[in-house]
């Protein structure tokens, strides 16, 4: 039986703000930890880690495409300890590509000890991304 409503992004973000893994030292351990917490709060969705489209690969991918209501497609992205300028740069051009070429939902998922500057900047660049016409949605998720 399926929900009534369409699940998106904004489910997903009701979930990880309810989420509380133990610090990790990479952020592959923050990307496996999410994977399995998301995948067992939307069974019956389909969760891909490291979605692969063209040249872009986005570390989490849901397809709420079983959805009767035309359910949405959603690329997260987890970065962790997000402290280099090079990082930063290389995020805002995966969160554009997954709006404005894949035609999801982006989820920026910030964990870990992540320059306090960068993540209100990245915050600033993910509701700018919001106000373009062409995204569908665009969030940003800091987990303490």
């Amino acid at each position: 039986m399926f929900d009534l409503i369409s699940k998106d992004v904004d489910d997903i973000v009701d979930a990880i703000e309810k989420w509380r893994p133990p610090p990790q030292k990479i952020e592959k351990d923050y990307e496996d930890a999410l994977y399995a917490y998301l995948h067992s709060r939307f069974p019956g969705s389909v969760f891909h880690q490291q979605y692969s489209l063209a040249k872009t690969r986005a570390d989490i991918f849901v397809d709420f495409g079983q959805d009767p209501m035309g359910g949405t497609k959603v690329a997260i992205e987890v970065k962790a300890h997000l402290t280099s300028r090079d990082e930063f740069h290389r995020l805002f051009g995966q969160m554009f590509e997954y709006t404005a070429v894949w035609e999801a939902d982006a989820l920026l998922v910030l964990c870990g000890n992540c320059e306090p500057a960068m993540v209100k900047l990245a915050r600033k660049f993910v509701d700018r991304l919001n106000g373009s016409y062409f995204v569908r949605k665009a969030r940003t998720v800091v987990v303490p």
